[in-house]
């Protein structure tokens, strides 16, 4: 519910681009693409809001009230849990972290078991914020394009936060190309497992930077559509309408 949320953007220099969206009893971190993007994000959300504050204010005593019966939940306490084919939130999920998180992965869809961009075997590394599984050498090719394209880490090797994993086992490489390559033209074939770097590098490229695969915007407004796909928690829409831009 926006009307009681507040939009903020946090301290910590890792959540580049980064912007929160906190209400009395959840929490959601967003990416924006670039800082153009956030800013406009976070203007728009608290316009949002302040137009929802001066048009409820006769009902403020009603949304107090349906408030006050419900548990209160910090951003530090939430995270992404399932349920009925969306996503919300829930403090007790954050201490479910999976023992072995690549097994996790690869159990919950087959599409996770191969790399995301060339389709290898067994991928170890994870890009948290387009929720995919790749392999080692795109994963080269992700790191080259800088954190606020595709921020990659090692299951194996680095330490997931439990809300971003959640997300991965949310979208995963299936969802994710749906979005990403649902237009691929006749200028690029998806590379092999044993493909050369500069093959993956023009893929990768294509696919994440200049978003030359994505499909066209149907809908009236984004914003609204992003606004309500929040307050239904369904993040496989909020990830769709913010990789569409």
């Amino acid at each position: 519910d926006l009307l009681v949320s507040t939009v903020k953007i946090p301290n910590d220099i890792n959540k580049n681009n980064c912007f929160e969206i906190i209400s009395p009893y959840k929490s959601y971190t967003l990416q924006a693409e670039n800082s153009e993007e956030l800013k406009r994000w976070v203007t728009v959300l608290q316009n949002t809001i302040s137009s929802l504050i001066s048009n409820h204010d006769s009902k403020s005593t009603v949304t107090t009230n349906r408030l006050s019966s419900r548990p209160a939940l910090t951003s530090s306490q939430s995270s992404l849990s399932e349920g009925s084919g969306t996503t919300t939130l829930s403090s007790t999920d954050v201490k479910n972290m999976p023992e072995e998180p690549l097994k996790y992965l690869y159990n919950k869809n087959a599409c996770n078991q191969c790399c995301a961009d060339c389709s290898a075997d067994q991928p170890e590394w994870v890009s948290l914020n387009l929720g995919i599984l790749v392999c080692i050498e795109c994963s080269g090719i992700h790191r080259s394009l800088g954190v606020h394209i595709s921020k990659v880490r090692s299951l194996k090797l680095d330490n997931c936060d439990p809300s971003m994993f959640k997300v991965l086992t949310q979208i995963g490489n299936e969802f994710a190309n749906s979005i990403l390559e649902a237009k691929i033209t006749g200028h690029y074939d998806k590379p092999h497992p044993k493909a050369g770097r500069e093959e993956r590098e023009k893929w990768i490229t294509a696919k994440y930077l200049n978003k030359e695969f994505l499909p066209k915007f149907q809908g009236e407004s984004k914003e609204l559509e992003l606004f309500s796909a929040i307050g239904s928690n369904d993040i496989q829409t909020v990830y769709t309408l913010l990789v569409l831009g």
